[in-house]
């Protein structure tokens, strides 16, 4: 997992996610690029970790919670990297709980057909004690949803999932960090993240329908590209930044900002 955890920007796009789909022709080119899994995002902050936390995952019990499907889109993928989280420290029955909630929330939004694909669930119950195992058993989870999505024409879905990962894999890498600081090892993994930031907001833009959820959403990630594309010495469209430059006050305005974008995904009252 070493290897996994150290993944550049360039190799995590070779595994990534090739083109969302279920729009027009002019809105492909738009969303001609390609993003990572949750599996990736997440992993590539395990290295960072303290002790596995059960504090900074979204509760489980949440689940069963939430009523509109775009939040339960984003909670699919937050779940998501809450499963990869677990599985990367050791927590086998918290792991198999999480699945549980991914298996629901699948099903809820009409892709229960990515269970259906062989038997995933009872593979990973089997070997939940070898993580080597339980890794693979992932990577065929995430193969079977690209397929699925890809043939039912429901890529585009593939993005607001991809949202609730992207920021959970933040949140929870930002929170376990050992050193939230400049010169931390984390810092470049981090800034490499915000580096995808203006693909995450096109693709959700392109969305069929756009509602309020998905809206404020957009808005929240947006504050944050802008916060982040006007700090000194950072060129999104060059995709350059100078480490030196990003201060310990940036790196906690970024948590606070992706803090208020989980929040709002999370929340259990709307």
């Amino acid at each position: 997992m070493e290897e996994n955890s150290q993944l550049t920007l360039e190799e995590i796009k070779k595994n990534a996610i090739e083109k969302v789909g279920g729009m027009n022709e002019e809105d492909e080119e738009k969303f001609n690029f390609v993003m990572p899994s949750a599996m990736q995002i997440t992993s590539i902050f395990s290295r960072s970790d303290k002790q596995f936390s059960s504090e900074v995952v979204n509760d489980i019990s949440n689940a069963k919670s939430y009523i509109t499907k775009v939040k339960k889109l984003f909670n699919l993928g937050i779940y998501t990297s809450d499963l990869t989280y677990s599985v990367l420290n050791n927590q086998s029955q918290l792991s198999i709980e999480y699945l549980r909630a991914v298996k629901q929330l699948s099903e809820e939004v009409g892709m229960a057909a990515i269970f259906n694909s062989g038997p995933l669930f009872e593979r990973f119950e089997e070997y939940i004690g070898d993580k080597d195992s339980i890794i693979n058993i992932m990577a065929d989870l995430q193969e079977s949803t690209d397929l699925y999505v890809k043939r039912s024409d429901q890529e585009h879905l593939a993005m607001v999932v991809f949202a609730g990962a992207w920021v959970e894999g933040m949140h929870i890498g930002m929170a376990n960090a050992v050193h939230l600081e400049q010169g931390s090892d984390i810092v470049p993994r981090i800034v490499e993240q915000m580096t995808l930031l203006s693909n995450l907001i096109t693709g959700l833009e392109l969305q069929p329908s756009l509602t309020d959820e998905l809206k404020n959403s957009i808005q929240d990630i947006r504050s944050l590209r802008t916060y982040f594309e006007n700090i000194d010495g950072v060129d999104l469209e060059m995709f350059e930044y100078d480490l030196n430059k990003i201060t310990n006050n940036h790196l906690n305005e970024i948590k606070s900002k992706v803090e208020v974008i989980r929040t709002n995904m999370i929340n259990t009252n709307s």
